[in-house]
């Protein structure tokens, strides 16, 4: 869920841990944690195929779909934002 708030605040850089970012390419970093992004997405047939993700790694050219935030985010977000909490249905909280 970490990476999920930081990437909503346009805070990615800080997934990055400062020992990598030393040795490789910033955008070589940011384009793993977008292909991680994908490969947790809540419906499993939106997950990358692995030779997709390899593919991906190796070619910058190939153009990455932006990953569907998780329902369980949503429901944080929306449960922090609501003061009404009890408007969630109780199936809701179970998917989280």
């Amino acid at each position: 869920m970490q990476a999920w708030s930081l990437r909503k605040d346009g805070k990615v850089m800080d997934l990055i841990d400062s020992s990598i970012i030393k040795g490789c390419s910033l955008v070589e970093a940011l384009r793993c944690i977008h292909i991680g992004l994908l490969s947790v997405q809540d419906d499993p047939d939106a997950h990358p195929l692995m030779s997709w993700v390899v593919a991906s790694l190796d070619n910058e050219d190939i153009e990455i779909p932006q990953p569907k935030e998780p329902m369980c985010f949503a429901h944080r977000n929306y449960r922090a934002s609501e003061s009404h909490v009890h408007d969630m249905s109780l199936e809701n909280l179970k998917e989280c």
